[in-house]
Order: C-alpha cells, then sequence, then structure tokens
C-alpha cells in the first residue's frame, strides 16, 4: 500500500446565505473507507455581501469544525482553511459526509463557494 494525499470538490458553485432569508446550505460528498484515520483540510471561499458582524459556522457530519465573525464586507474573497482532526469518533467517515454551512448572527447576506477537501488514504500498489 501507498500513502497519498487526494482531494474532493465538494461543490463549484456559489451559494449565498442571508440572515433575512436562506440561512443553512447542506452539501453531501463521499471519501473513501480509510480516509477517517488521518488528518484533513478543509478549504472553502467566503465573502460577505453586506451587513456587519455576520457570524458563521462551518460543520462536518453535524461537528462543528469552524466558526467566525465577519466584521465587515471586504472587496474580495477570504479563503479559510481548516485542519479536521483524525478522532476517535472520527469526525469523516468512509462513505457519504455532510459539510453544511450556517449563517447564526449578525445582519446581511455571506456568498460561501469552492469548498474542497484535502485527504489521504492508502492505494494498493
Amino acid at each position: 500500500m501507498v500513502r497519498i494525499t487526494d482531494f474532493v470538490t465538494i461543490s463549484d458553485v456559489n451559494v449565498t446565505l442571508a440572515t433575512d432569508g436562506s440561512k443553512e446550505e447542506s452539501q453531501v460528498f463521499a471519501l473513501p473507507i480509510d480516509a477517517p484515520r488521518f488528518s484533513a483540510i478543509l478549504a472553502f471561499r467566503v465573502l460577505p455581501n453586506s451587513g456587519t458582524n455576520l457570524f458563521f459556522v462551518a460543520e462536518l457530519n453535524g461537528v462543528n469544525v469552524f466558526q467566525a465573525t465577519l466584521v465587515s464586507a471586504p472587496t474580495a474573497f477570504r479563503t479559510v482553511h481548516e485542519i479536521i482532526e483524525a478522532k476517535d469518533p472520527a469526525i469523516l467517515k468512509g462513505g457519504l459526509n455532510e459539510l453544511k454551512l450556517k449563517l447564526t448572527g449578525g445582519s446581511g447576506s455571506v456568498v460561501f463557494s469552492d469548498p474542497v477537501l484535502w485527504y489521504k488514504h492508502d492505494v494498493p500498489v
């Protein structure tokens, strides 16, 4: 067996969440059966469209893995990179997983896009 680093594109679209509209977006993706044994990196882009003090949470399979408050609307996307630890019980699962992005406070709207998960797993030689 050889250990490799791979990635999965979770989504390739912009999703707008707003405090006066849709506040949550879920996306399902699959991983190899052995991927949860290793740490991974979740990355996505975020752009506050309007408002102030927008509080958001990123969850993987119901576990809060990242949260932040966006103080003001910038002129460009920001990129978030978060290490997902290999734990017992594992946050990630071999098979189907769910990424949930939630707007939980503040006022205004925010655009999320391009979530990607980098992960390790073993492949036969």
